[in-house]
């Protein structure tokens, strides 16, 4: 099966990856030598590769043993998933190629981290709400959101977890339920 073979190849440059920066970022002074230059550019191109070959390629759904050939679908279920990894890798890639400066780089990182961190703090803010309703009283139903459109709900979310970092605002929802 060309896909599995494929996978194995991306998870072996993964692993290689995932053994190598960590050494460049923490020890810099050690220089790649030609063979691990070049292995790091071959990463690079095949890494790009199979973000558009995640675009392209089909995939069988868990409750289904027909594969999913919609464009669109195979796309929408990829942004879902592996796309901020793989966009985030490609950010540093670049980052490094341009040579940007270095605190501009930083904070444009932190940016992103912060971003992603609130994203999956704002996911689990609407699980708790979700999952509790048959206790009763949950923040989403006291918000009046609990049948707003996922994007109102998410949205919603997403306001308490950065209102609650900054902490200048007075919430509305609080917890009220025993999770």
């Amino acid at each position: 099966n060309e896909k599995l073979a494929w996978d194995a190849v991306i998870m072996l440059v993964v692993l290689y990856s995932a053994i190598i920066v960590p050494v460049q970022v923490g020890f810099p002074e050690i220089q790649l030598g030609a063979v691990a230059r070049t292995i790091a550019i071959i990463s690079d191109v095949l890494f790009f590769v199979d973000v558009v070959h995640n675009f392209l390629v089909g995939y069988y759904p868990d409750d289904d043993e027909n594969i999913v050939r919609d464009r669109r679908l195979i796309a929408k279920r990829y942004l879902a998933s592996w796309f901020l990894p793989d966009l985030r890798h490609f950010v540093a890639k670049v980052e490094d190629a341009l040579d940007l400066d270095a605190v501009l780089a930083r904070l444009t990182r932190l940016i992103g981290q912060v971003l992603l961190v609130t994203h999956i703090f704002s996911c689990f803010w609407h699980l708790i709400g979700f999952t509790t309703e048959d206790e009763g009283h949950t923040w989403m139903i006291d918000a009046d959101v609990r049948y707003k459109s996922v994007s109102e709900r998410y949205v919603y979310s997403f306001y308490w977890v950065v209102a609650t970092r900054i902490g200048t605002v007075k919430l509305q929802p609080v917890p009220e339920n025993s999770v």
